[in-house]
């Protein structure tokens, strides 16, 4: 969608520009996703992604915990829509993640200015910038695996979010 001379898009936007992260960063990223066989998941595949569908992953509850707790952590883009925009989106599964201890490196959408961004919790704007993240994350992720659980606990636990939440009425 376009709107006032802007692009408004979906996730695949922001993927298609993070195809080669897996060989810029020496990582194998693992993610859960319905895109089908073909040319545009064989691309990715081709630059180190690994794909894995949804169905034994998400159907139940159990199984997607216990597939977040055997990550290293997130790394995920948001829909070019909320990266355009500037909406502040933060994903429930991000939150997951932090509480597991694992650290999320989440494309930035606006929302470092509700929660502390740079151990644990990471942001990245360009490709360039989530690569040089990832490996930043790599070289020490026991602390940046301690940070993700302290920012779930210090900013997401219920009794604290709630709290300030209704502090900023």
């Amino acid at each position: 969608m376009e709107w006032e001379g802007k692009s408004h898009g979906n996730k695949a936007e922001e993927f298609e520009k993070l195809r080669g992260w897996p060989r810029q960063t020496g990582l194998s990223p693992r993610i859960v996703t319905d895109l089908g066989v073909g040319e545009e998941r064989s691309r990715f595949e081709a630059e180190g992604w690994d794909f894995l569908g949804p169905e034994p992953v998400c159907s139940d509850w159990r199984e997607y915990r216990s597939f977040l707790a055997a990550s290293r952590g997130e790394f995920s883009p948001a829909k070019s829509g909320y990266v355009t925009a500037r909406t502040g989106w933060f994903s429930d599964r991000s939150a997951l993640y932090l509480a597991l201890g694992r650290p999320v490196l989440l494309q930035e959408t606006g929302w470092s200015a509700w929660l502390p961004e740079g151990k644990g919790l990471v942001a990245f704007r360009t490709p360039e910038e989530a690569a040089a993240k990832a490996r930043e994350i790599e070289s020490d992720h026991g602390r940046h695996a301690r940070a993700a659980e302290e920012v779930a606990r210090e900013h997401l636990a219920a009794e604290k979010s709630i709290v300030n939440a209704l502090k900023r009425l």
